[in-house]
């Protein structure tokens, strides 16, 4: 029996389990060596190859660069010497600057001492005397006349040296550089000849200084005041929306005098009040603003005047409390009628329809006669017809708002906020009361 029976045998011989970690063995040696052989044939050169990269020297690095490459070392000197060179342009400044500096302060200081020689030179010199100067004797009657016959100013007596008398006795006395001077003349009138002179005229009364517009009398100026009116004309206020930007006019008669601070009246009875109103739903009332004021005075002159201002209730509190009216329950309920109606047509004409969903879509496949396809087309358009129906009340509903109802005939109060410019030229003239309450000049 040969070597490799042998070995078959005892192969086919052993356990199972030993046989398993034989095969494991065999095929972690059998990949063992394929890998070695497949690195080995990846990292052999050629013999040649390797002579010739055993002879090649070191690479010399001969400083060429690519151009637009910059050095690093040479951009470093760049730099550096660019600071260097501003380094000293600012000492080179620094050092102008300084010796400009001291040029100026050796300057100021020549000046300095020149102004004190100078100042020392002038004190060491000694004032000169003053010249004494005579006046001429005072004449002794009176010299109107004799001026008047001359025509002209008296003779000045001449020049001379004062006595010491003179001196002592407080004269006047004048320097070399004072010039002549005109002699003193003195004029008398003779008793009985002469006119009284005549009295300035007493000053001017200052002139009146006008009063600001707000500081005229309550005939010219309407202040802050209240008065009684009566509603000429009722409104229906809306409450949504642009109501408030765009309120309702309305007409109000004043029915009683303007009642003014301090126990005065203003004459405005039966003048008309034209407001600006517009309702609030959480309130139910209907607020306005005053925006002019007209009358007709006694004499027939018209006024008209813008006024700030608002109305009051019989209640007392800003704003006229009214009915709150709304409209949109019956349109909502018009509404759900037509869709009602809408759906209902919608079914009918959807009956016998078979829908199948494919991978092209859903397709609707009808079934019956004649008649029922004309039922059905009929059925489809009412309930189309019915819900654009609905449609339009939806939208009516949408821009329909809440109304504030307020009756015409009802009294209000009318409260000027801010005064105003009140021309009355010909009219009455307004009284204060002297006695208990207020008093109206009727």
């Amino acid at each position: 029996m040969s070597a490799l029976s042998r070995l078959r045998l005892a192969y086919d011989t052993m356990p199972h389990r030993r046989r398993q970690y034989l095969n494991l063995g065999a095929v972690l040696v059998a990949g063992s060596g394929a890998l070695w052989f497949v690195f080995s044939l990846g990292q052999t050169q050629p013999v040649a190859e390797r002579a010739s990269k055993a002879g090649k020297s070191a690479p010399i690095n001969l400083g060429i660069q690519v151009p637009g490459e910059i050095d690093p070392r040479e951009a470093w000197l760049g730099t550096a010497g660019r600071e260097v060179a501003q380094l000293k342009a600012d000492v080179e400044s620094q050092q102008r600057k300084e010796t400009e500096r001291r040029a100026t302060e050796d300057a100021l200081m020549r000046r300095l001492a020149e102004l004190e020689q100078r100042g020392a030179a002038g004190a060491a010199q000694p004032a000169p005397q003053p010249a004494l100067i005579s006046t001429p004797p005072q004449p002794t009657g009176p010299v109107v006349a004799a001026s008047s016959q001359s025509g002209g100013y008296p003779p000045a007596s001449p020049m001379a040296m004062p006595s010491a008398s003179a001196a002592a006795a407080g004269e006047d006395m004048r320097g070399p550089g004072a010039g002549a001077e005109a002699p003193i003349v003195r004029i008398s009138l003779a008793p009985g000849n002469g006119k009284p002179a005549p009295r300035a005229a007493p000053p001017e009364p200052p002139a009146a200084i006008p009063r600001d517009d707000k500081e005229a009398a309550a005939t010219s100026y309407l202040p802050v005041s209240f008065t009684s009116g009566l509603l000429l004309g009722g409104i229906d206020a809306p409450t949504g929306g642009q109501a408030q930007s765009n309120p309702l006019p309305i007409l109000v008669r004043l029915t009683d005098n303007a009642v003014l601070p301090n126990r005065y009246r203003a004459e405005v009875k039966d003048c008309f009040v034209v407001a600006a109103g517009w309702g609030d739903i959480s309130s139910e009332r209907v607020y306005a603003r005053t925006a002019t004021l007209s009358c007709v005075r006694h004499d027939g002159t018209t006024l008209e005047m813008p006024i700030q201002g608002n109305l009051y209730g019989e209640d007392g509190k800003l704003g006229l409390r009214g009915r709150l009216v709304t409209k949109q329950g019956q349109l909502l309920a018009n509404a759900l009628r037509a869709g009602i109606v809408s759906g209902i047509g919608q079914g009918f004409a959807q009956g016998g329809t078979t829908f199948t969903n494919s991978p092209f879509g859903t397709l609707a496949t009808s079934s019956g006669g004649t008649g029922e396809q004309v039922r059905r087309g009929v059925a489809g358009g009412v309930g189309r017809a019915l819900d654009n129906l609905a449609n339009y009340y939806i939208r009516l509903a949408e821009q329909t708002f809440p109304v504030v109802e307020v009756d015409a005939g009802r009294m209000v109060e009318v409260a000027i906020t801010k005064g105003s410019s009140m021309p009355v030229a010909g009219g009455r003239v307004d009284t204060p009361d002297k006695d208990e309450g207020y008093h109206d000049e009727d």
